[in-house]
């Protein structure tokens, strides 16, 4: 099943014919506190139960999911139920994953907050839930039954989130479309990129989903930049100074596209391309010595025996997957990843 995208700016309505159709036992709509401002108002007028967890990734753990189920148990959900997620991607991992598992699997509608969910998480149908600081260690491939697109509930977005959402838009443009790679960089930080450029951005990771649901082969290219990325997430997190998922995903793609150009993968012209335009987007941290990020990178769910899985970019606009390296044969280009740093 391959989730319906919608694109509107008439949410409420959407969502009340949409209902009305699937005829749902009990509707709940999962939130956390920063998208209360949205879920509340639809939860009240859907006739809904509002459920609602601390913000953060902190909340993506068996422990919320486990609370979330007995609620929804206590309300007397049935497998005619339907969990409606309304949030950033924490919110959409977390419902479906929850959905995915309760009455072993009940429907779920996403509608994405953050530019962040909308043009990655929402879609694809990952679920997952954070397991002793490992991201996503544990999770199940969950489609929604719609993703719903409202370019205004972006309006709200504190400019680093809404910059965060960035990166995965740059990510689908250097895997597979120049002119997006290009446009982008016509969009300063701070500004809301327009619905056009979201769309194209959906549409290529659906394309690339559409090879490959359950990631065997090409879906393994929407890795590029998250083996860092998510070592470089993990590591802040244990440090209690965490960083937002597209701010880590920036720091890995950077990384990432130095290590193609280190293996003679990636043109040295279009390396400096990428490095150009992600320099705006990069945290204002110390990056940690790849030494200290070996714990996350050797727990990678993409990884093979006891190397590390990568996707890399080998022009802009076309990528490869499945590049894999020993720790100590990583290591040892550690200065090429570390350029300038």
């Amino acid at each position: 099943m391959v989730a319906q995208l919608v694109f509107t700016q008439q949410l409420l309505p959407e969502l009340q014919a949409r209902l009305a159709a699937l005829a749902p036992s009990t509707v709940f709509v999962l939130c956390d506190e920063n998208t209360r401002l949205h879920a509340a108002p639809l939860a009240q007028a859907l006739e809904a139960v509002l459920l609602e967890v601390k913000a953060g990734e902190e909340s993506k753990s068996i422990e919320t999911a486990y609370q979330l189920w007995k609620k929804m148990l206590a309300a007397g959900a049935d497998r005619q139920a339907l969990l409606l997620n309304v949030g950033g991607g924490m919110i959409t991992d977390l419902g479906g994953f929850v959905a995915g598992n309760y009455k072993r699997g009940i429907r779920c509608i996403h509608v994405p907050t953050s530019l962040l969910a909308q043009v990655d998480a929402a879609i694809g149908g990952k679920t997952g839930i954070n397991v002793q600081g490992v991201k996503n260690a544990v999770g199940c491939f969950y489609e929604p039954l719609a993703v719903l697109f409202d370019d205004q509930l972006l309006e709200s977005l504190p400019q680093r989130e809404l910059d965060s959402g960035k990166a995965e838009m740059y990510k689908h443009g250097i895997l597979a479309d120049p002119a997006l790679f290009w446009e982008l960089q016509e969009v300063a930080p701070g500004i809301i990129p327009s619905l056009n450029l979201i769309q194209r951005a959906v549409e290529i990771k659906c394309k690339i989903v559409a090879l490959d649901p359950v990631e065997q082969a090409e879906r393994k290219l929407l890795n590029f930049g998250h083996t860092l990325g998510h070592a470089f997430e993990s590591y802040f997190m244990d440090a209690e100074s965490p960083l937002l998922h597209g701010e880590a995903v920036f720091m890995g793609m950077l990384a990432e596209s130095r290590l193609a150009v280190a293996l003679d993968l990636l043109p040295a012209a279009a390396g400096e391309a990428i490095e150009k335009a992600l320099q705006s987007y990069q945290p204002a941290v110390a990056w940690p010595q790849l030494e200290a990020l070996m714990p996350w990178l050797l727990q990678d769910k993409k990884n093979r025996g006891a190397k590390i899985s990568f996707s890399l970019p080998i022009a802009i606009g076309e990528a490869i997957f499945d590049k894999r390296f020993r720790p100590d044969a990583l290591l040892a280009l550690a200065p090429q990843i570390y350029a300038g740093k």
